[in-house]
């Protein structure tokens, strides 16, 4: 099974990934903000990150920055 890292604020878009993406018998750790999406990161391993480019605490541009330095993931960036 594929594990995604979903990072994005929009209660709606957050909750309408995770359910077309479940569908497909992928597991989806979701976070909320960085510091959630941080932790996340930190403690699993994924196969793919998506990714907020504005969240309340940041700039998803930073935090790619961040997972560069120890992975080279693919990263879907959103922006609404």
């Amino acid at each position: 099974m594929k594990k995604i890292l979903l990072i994005e604020d929009d209660i709606s878009l957050n909750e309408g990934i995770c359910a077309t993406l479940s569908s497909r018998e992928i597991e989806i750790f979701s976070a909320f903000s960085l510091e959630e999406g941080r932790a996340g990161f930190d403690k699993n391993t994924y196969d793919l990150v998506i990714l907020d480019l504005n969240l309340p605490d940041g700039n998803g541009l930073d935090f790619l920055k961040e997972i560069r330095k120890s992975s080279e993931i693919p990263v879907i960036i959103l922006t609404a």
